[in-house]
């Protein structure tokens, strides 16, 4: 162990010296520390490389000068780095020669050490006389708990009794032991003999707190010596006993299976002998620290070959524990059935039985596995492996603690957003004494101050301050240590932490966005079924990447991909053979801890150290990019489904997502990141910060409390949460962020459950949802799911038949989407111009809904042209419906010259008749399947004539108006803005006649086209989901005046809710005359003013005033 150990700091010392070729931390410093003294910094040879230097001032290196590299983000495939991180797994080793002696204590020679050096002491002695002292561990695993050994021998009498020693670790900077400290008693020793002592357990990378490690005599005058030869740090890991471990009885013998990391498994007939163990599986107490565990049984059942899962049902295992050494069984024998996890849901890889045990190191356990009689639905099941896994104390330095520094690197210098300052918290409630006060001071590692945050406050509330790493005279500080501090005038300390000032990392930002191109018709996919060994993977992805592509999907969402690094290349290379996409990794859910259920953790395992975040993305990426077919790699999926209610600290989650998400744009920035989030209010809470290049929703709709095809009223059976509101307020923050781009994607939902949350939705369902989708601006469809697991059915069976009501609508829409492809690329969403009548459904009578009254439709400009689209939806998912159309022409703002279906199996136009009255062209009674939806063009009269003005040719009146405002919807991609105050001016936006080069003598018809932003978008809490209220009041006046006095056309006032938030809309404002005396420059003007509705408008755009010439319309 220990020449691996001086083998792997050699190798660590080398990529130190050889920085130049080192892609690690941010500031990587070299000095001799606790690796093998190899020579001072000044000696070291580095490549080169101009951001390598040697000799660099550092007060904590022990000559004064370390060795430095800042490396720069990786940017392109070919610079991706294979080199490994200073990150050491198992144990950590601080020999006596990197201890600090007082008091007599020395290190002297012995040849019964491993070094042949041990540190010793006098047994009478008392205090601390032997002690190792550290704050820096980023050289451990970040994140993972360390059991603390101390090796150490007593020498003693035959008959020394009472406490011989103490051990332990004490945080300086906190003032305070790290845990309990540990008493040797004489009778747990051996005169002479070399032992090892566990002290307790902690998370070296939970903070830079100075830590000291301490050992000491207890004054016990039959103690002659006590000697110290190593403190070690053992990464506390999970015990997991293998299927050679076990022993097999009649019915069960050892296969091999690809769905093991170890591609073995026991399989055990049912049927035979129920009585005895089938399986006998050992577990050495003596292997594990004494604690509570969790033990893990992973299992698989095994069904008839060809029959429904869905019918086997019953018995399929039996298990008890055995304490061998106290011959006492801890669980008696117990029978598991379908009822019972992980048999009431369908894996087709392992499931865990859990199992809670107190582990005695000086005792022996057995676990026992049944067969059971239940053979006719369950001939056998399958055994992996045990698993016992440590239940860990609460972390050291726990984030929701009332008091607290976070987080505990900081890099003030580059001013990123990343960690730039730390939030110091701490609530003194209920400890108040009048007259006394609190300071809040950094001081450097000399204990000199730095900065006075608070100082002498009276406040006893719970407070948060920032440091931001500048000293009293607001410069930035030099890298290295501070300790903050919390303290009254009393001197009573409620805080100490530390905080390294580092140089972080250095971030680069991608140019272009490139998920614009991807138009993803993907289908969502269960990578965990995919086996570990390579050939069974290979073959397991023929037979499902061919249906899939069969199915007409060019992009593959790959679920819990990342947790089988070993065959990446594989998939890779599969998806290559048969043209498919890959979305996957790194699924921040691994990046993140637990915290229980669905709430987990704010602070990612990373987000203290932006560094360590760093090195722990590329990592996950680095395998998948040096791959041979690493372009079908096309994107990143950050997290699924992050959730804004569900987690202790939802802005440092928040905060933490969107630095991975610059990370890996930095990383590699020719693929997109993206996140999923199933409900509106997670969307609009997140998506502001992160801004990923794409936005994926999965908003399920159909659920078994609403029987009723097509009613797609209550998401996660939320009273208020319908699809189509929900899909318009997820996308809100796009359409808010005036220069964002970002595609929209959708996952489908083409699963469901006899029981529970979401029902199979029905094929007319399915369509509904993918062509609403398409009339709410999506421009990517995947479908949940592929396979069926779970308790979800998918595309397939479990024996991967295809469910042709499912696959077969999958299969008929991916050809529609290709065909209407350029056609829904070509669309971009506007305020709906058009009322449907025909097309209701979904209503239900218990629980009573109403449903929709009538089909669903949205319209969307071109991209490419003045002509216009309409998508309309038969909600009816039950039978056909004859539907009418009416398009309100003042809404319209242009003539139309004909109307077109777009046919969707090759993309052509196919004219449909219409009618024209003074206020609407009608479509009459056209007829849908159940459950359809169509695609409408608009075209725009030929030779018609509209002469705008737009926006950097306004006038503004009053405060907070302004023109030339960026904005990639506008129609020359700028926008005059106006945020909504107390008081707005009779004209904030105006324009004159004159400026649009307008004809004396025509009549025209005048509009704004105006878009504006909601105070309140949505309301949401936990108990009913989102809802959308609409804004009261009036949100604008428009109309034409003549400069010198006088009215063209009566000022109208537009209501607020008649505005669709942040969809262009187009208000005609009236009808003008065009005359010699109107058209002199600067005599007569349009005008929008916002109204004073500051409560329900937050801000007004318009992006031009423009005339329709009704003389040759």
């Amino acid at each position: 162990m220990f020449k691996k150990y001086v083998i792997r700091l050699a190798i660590l010392a080398l990529f130190a010296t050889n920085l130049g070729a080192f892609a690690g931390p941010a500031t990587v410093s070299a000095d001799e520390g606790l690796f093998e003294y190899v020579g001072q910094d000044s000696m070291f040879y580095t490549n080169d490389t101009p951001d390598t230097t040697v000799g660099v001032a550092d007060v904590t290196a022990s000559d004064g000068q370390t060795a430095k590299r800042i490396p720069k983000a990786v940017n392109t495939k070919a610079e991706v780095t294979t080199a490994p991180f200073i990150d050491i797994a198992g144990d950590y080793m601080i020999e006596d020669s990197n201890f600090t002696y007082r008091n007599g204590a020395v290190r002297k020679a012995d040849g019964t050490a491993m070094d042949g050096f041990s540190a010793a002491l006098a047994g009478e002695s008392g205090g601390g006389e032997i002690q190792y002292e550290a704050w820096d561990f980023s050289m451990l695993k970040h994140a993972a708990a360390y059991d603390v050994y101390y090796k150490m021998k007593i020498d003693r009498e035959s008959n020394t009794q009472g406490e011989v020693a103490r051990i332990g670790v004490y945080d300086a900077t906190r003032q305070a032991e790290v845990f309990s400290p540990r008493i040797i008693d004489a009778s747990e020793t051996t005169d002479q003999q070399w032992q090892e002592f566990r002290v307790g357990t902690f998370y070296p990378n939970y903070g830079v707190n100075r830590l000291q490690f301490y050992a000491e005599g207890m004054e016990n005058d039959d103690v002659s010596g006590i000697h110290l030869d190593y403190i070690v740090l053992k990464e506390v890991v999970p015990l997991t006993i293998q299927n050679d471990a076990f022993t097999l009885g009649d019915s069960a013998v050892n296969i091999p299976d690809g769905l093991t990391p170890d591609n073995v498994a026991t399989t055990v007939s049912n049927g035979a002998n129920e009585d005895e163990p089938a399986i006998e599986i050992p577990i050495p107490g003596n292997d594990l620290a004494a604690g509570d565990y969790t033990l893990m049984l992973l299992v698989n059942p095994d069904r008839v070959p060809g029959t429904n899962w869905d019918n086997a049902v019953g018995d399929v295992m039996g298990l008890s524990l055995r304490d061998v050494t106290a011959g006492q069984d801890l669980v008696p024998r117990k029978v598991y059935n379908t009822a019972n996890p992980p048999f009431n849901i369908k894996l087709e890889y392992f499931g865990a039985i859990s199992l809670p045990i107190q582990i005695d190191p000086t005792h022996e356990y057995r676990l026992n596995v049944y067969s059971t009689a239940n053979e006719e639905n369950f001939p056998s099941f399958r055994i992996d492996s045990a698993v016992l896994t440590r239940v860990l104390p609460e972390p050291y330095y726990d984030p929701n603690k009332y008091s607290n520094v976070y987080p505990y690197k900081i890099s003030p210098g580059n001013q990123d957003g990343i960690n730039d300052y730390a939030t110091i918290s701490y609530s003194i409630h209920g400890l108040y004494e009048p007259g006394k006060t609190i300071d809040v001071t950094v001081y450097d590692a000399q204990a000199n101050t730095v900065k006075k945050i608070v100082n002498a406050r009276e406040d006893w509330t719970y407070v948060k301050e920032k440091w931001d790493g500048t000293d009293n005279q607001d410069r930035t500080v030099a890298n290295g240590l501070y300790t903050i501090e919390v303290k009254r005038s009393d001197n009573r300390i409620f805080l100490r932490k530390n905080v390294q000032v580092i140089d972080g990392v250095q971030l680069m930002e991608a140019t272009v966005n490139p998920a614009l191109d991807d138009f993803p018709k993907g289908v969502w996919f269960e990578a965990g079924n995919i086996p570990y060994i390579e050939a069974d993977a290979a073959a397991y992805l023929d037979r499902t990447f061919d249906d899939i592509r069969d199915a007409g999907a060019d992009t593959v969402f790959l679920a819990n991909w990342h947790k089988k690094p070993g065959i990446y290349e594989v998939t890779l290379a599969k998806a290559a053979e048969y043209g498919l996409k890959l979305i996957g990794l790194p699924d921040g859910h691994e990046l993140f801890k637990f915290w229980g259920g669905n709430y987990f953790d704010s602070e990612a395992r990373y987000s203290n150290d932006e560094v360590a975040m760093y090195e722990a993305l590329v990592e996950l990426t680095n395998i998948a990019l040096l791959s041979e077919h690493a372009e079908q790699l096309s994107g990143y999926l950050l997290f699924d489904e992050p959730r804004s209610l569900y987690v202790v600290d939802k802005e440092r989650f928040r905060d933490n997502l969107s630095v991975m998400r610059r990370m890996l744009e930095s990383i590699d920035p020719n693929r997109f990141t993206v996140i999923d989030y199933t409900m509106p209010e997670d969307a609009s809470y997140f998506y502001p910060s992160n801004l990923t290049q794409a936005m994926s929703l999965d908003l399920y709709p159909v659920v078994n409390h609403y029987p009723t095809p097509g009613n797609f009223k209550h998401i996660g059976t939320y009273p208020n949460a319908a699809f189509e509101e929900s899909l318009d307020a997820s996308t809100l923050p796009i359409r808010r962020s005036l220069t964002n781009d970002a595609p929209v994607w959708m996952i489908l939902q083409a699963h469901g459950e006899e029981e529970g949350l979401p029902r199979e939705p029905t094929p007319a369902e399915i369509r509904a949802m993918t062509y609403e989708s398409i009339g709410r601006g999506a421009r990517g469809f995947t479908y949940f799911l592929y396979q069926s697991t779970v308790v979800w059915r998918g595309m397939v069976d479990y024996d991967y038949t295809r469910r042709p009501h499912i696959y077969g609508t999958i299969q008929q829409l991916m050809s529609e989407i290709e065909a209407l492809k350029p056609t829904i690329m070509d669309m971009r969403r506007i305020a709906n111009v058009a009322t449907t009548t025909g097309g209701g459904g979904g209503a239900t009578t218990q629980p009573y809904d109403p449903g929709y009254p009538s089909a669903d439709v949205t319209t969307h400009e071109s991209v490419s042209s003045s002509d216009k689209y309409i998508v309309v939806v038969n909600h009816n998912a039950e039978a056909s419906e004859n539907v009418t159309i009416a398009i309100d022409r003042s809404k319209l703002g242009m003539d139309i010259q004909s109307i077109f279906e777009i046919d969707r199996t090759d993309g052509s136009l196919s004219e449909v008749s219409y009618s024209t009255t003074g206020n609407s062209y009608v479509l009459t009674d056209v007829n849908f399947v159940a459950g359809d939806g169509k695609i409408f063009k608009l075209v725009k009269k030929c030779g018609q004539t509209i002469k705008e003005v737009q926006d950097q040719q306004f006038g503004t009146w009053g405060a907070a108006s302004s023109r030339g405002v960026a904005d990639l919807s506008a129609s020359d991609g700028k926008t005059a803005a106006k945020v909504v105050g107390d008081s707005n001016g009779p004209m904030d936006f105006y324009a004159y006649a004159s400026d649009a080069g307008l004809t004396a003598g025509h009549v025209y018809d005048v509009y704004a086209r105006v878009k504006v932003n909601y105070k309140t978008a949505m309301l949401a809490d936990l108990v009913n989901g989102p809802s959308f209220p609409k804004p009261e009041g009036n949100a604008f006046t428009v109309g034409m005046n003549f400069s010198a006095g006088g009215t063209i056309v009566w000022p109208s006032t537009i209501a607020a809710s008649s505005m669709e938030n942040m969809f262009w809309t187009n208000v005609k404002i009236g009808e003008f005359t065009a005359t010699a005396d109107k058209l002199a420059p600067q005599a007569s003007y349009v005008f929008l003013a916002p109204t004073n509705n500051k409560a329900n408008i937050e801000s007004i755009y318009v992006d031009k005033f423009y005339f329709v010439d009704r003389e040759n319309g």
